[in-house]
């Protein structure tokens, strides 16, 4: 079908099938040609490799994008993977928020504008965060670089995971960035701010089930002659490299709940073992012990890479800082501009109403002095609540609040709930 570069949106009469991904897979389960050439031949039909940006039915244009990466991971054309690249960093950096979710609200669950980002009607659809889930892994294996893996874990842990409640039951269709529940906060498939059990349209719920269901597979990737850890969780991996080396290993972690995670080795071998050190670890620090010796040195960004001959029994111990931490939001982006944001790894957190319910948290400001305590929630899994203090600009004085991890929102009935928070100059010292 043809590009309208015009309106920048496909003509709605013809959805692309979004193929390209099952014809891919066809071709390396039968070794059978045909079906890479048909993927490859629709998407030049489609005149993909020339869009000049990301537009149009976010889960779509992801899954489009999915399929580009596969034909580019068999065939290795260097002009695809700039394009994918390019199409990649559209989405990344000036059309997603802070939780890696995407779609501002516009028109048919649609991509917006550069930096359109507002927080009181974003769609951010489950199915869109999970198919920018599937093409952070292929851009992953394609690269081998970690910002991938970054975006993979950022968009897993807060745009993904908070499609589903806390008892794995309930699924949001959209999640909002914000939400007063004193305002219209009825959207497209319901109530904003209340998971419901079912959806006419069986979409987000089934993704959720397959990407959960699949998650071992973004657990780690092998070189030819070592493995990367990529995300972190309790798992355990026995694979052959091409070296000829069997890498047996036993990851143990509750993260992120913290930031200790240990490997220990199952079977002795030579080979590399990467681990990946994500980008918001910037300005901590990270501690590596290998068999309780210091290990590498760690880049945020990238990866400490560990060569050695391996014994059964080695452990190596990875030790993250999990301080929270506040986000100042971008000048550029009118919902971000002069407000602040609160992490705690690769969480993002937000205000919600049950965890203050003597203050409005629409009435609040956050300053750059503010510092958060930790104590676990008993009503939300064990979850790290942060508690800290805020402006309250109505009361005029500080005021005691409650953070909790962004995923875990609307967990405990209807609420209102905000990320980000507007700044306040003034410090709260002497106030």
């Amino acid at each position: 079908m043809p590009y309208d570069y015009q309106s920048k949106r496909p003509d709605r009469k013809y959805e692309h099938p979004n193929h390209e991904m099952a014809m891919v897979e066809l071709y390396r389960m039968t070794g059978n040609r045909r079906y890479l050439d048909f993927a490859a031949h629709t998407l030049d039909c489609y005149k993909f490799w020339s869009f000049p940006e990301v537009w149009g039915h976010c889960v779509q244009e992801n899954l489009l994008l999915c399929g580009g990466a596969d034909v580019y991971l068999e065939i290795g054309k260097s002009e695809m993977l700039q394009h994918l690249h390019a199409m990649w960093t559209d989405i990344t950096e000036r059309k997603a928020y802070l939780t890696g979710g995407v779609g501002d609200g516009s028109p048919f669950e649609s991509y917006g504008a550069a930096y359109s980002l507002p927080n009181e009607k974003n769609y951010c659809e489950t199915c869109a965060a999970i198919s920018k889930v599937f093409f952070d892994e292929r851009m992953l294996l394609a690269t081998g670089k970690a910002k991938y893996a970054d975006d993979m874990e950022r968009t897993f842990y807060n745009a993904a995971l908070s499609g589903v409640s806390l008892k794995g039951t309930e699924y949001f269709y959209e999640n909002p960035m914000e939400i007063n529940i004193g305002g219209k906060d009825q959207g497209k498939h319901g109530r904003r701010n209340e998971r419901k059990p079912y959806f006419n349209c069986s979409c987000c719920a089934p993704n959720l089930l397959r990407l959960l269901g699949s998650l071992q597979q973004y657990l780690f990737t092998a070189s030819p002659d070592g493995v990367q850890a990529q995300l972190y969780g309790c798992a355990e991996l026995k694979t052959r490299l091409d070296s000829g080396a069997m890498a047996h290993l036993r990851e143990t972690t509750d993260y992120p709940l913290s930031g200790s995670v240990q490997f220990e080795i199952l079977a002795d071998g030579k080979y590399d073992l990467s681990l990946r050190i994500p980008q918001w670890t910037e300005g901590t620090k990270v501690g590596i012990a290998i068999n309780g010796k210091p290990g590498p040195n760690a880049k945020a960004g990238g990866y400490a890479k560990i060569s050695k001959v391996w014994k059964a029994g080695d452990k190596v111990i990875l030790e993250f800082d999990m301080k929270p931490r506040l986000i100042t939001g971008r000048e550029w982006v009118g919902g971000e501009k002069g407000k602040l944001a609160l992490m705690r790894g690769p969480l993002v957190y937000c205000l919600e109403s049950p965890d203050n319910e003597q203050i409005d948290i629409f009435n609040l400001r956050l300053t750059s002095n503010c510092t958060f305590t930790e104590e676990p929630t008993k009503d939300l899994g064990g979850a790290v609540r942060l508690n800290g203090q805020a402006w309250d600009e109505a009361r005029k004085n500080a005021v005691q609040v409650s953070a909790i991890p962004y995923h875990l929102w609307a967990n405990r009935g209807a609420s209102s709930m905000r990320i980000w928070v507007p700044a306040r100059e003034q410090t709260l010292t002497g106030e």
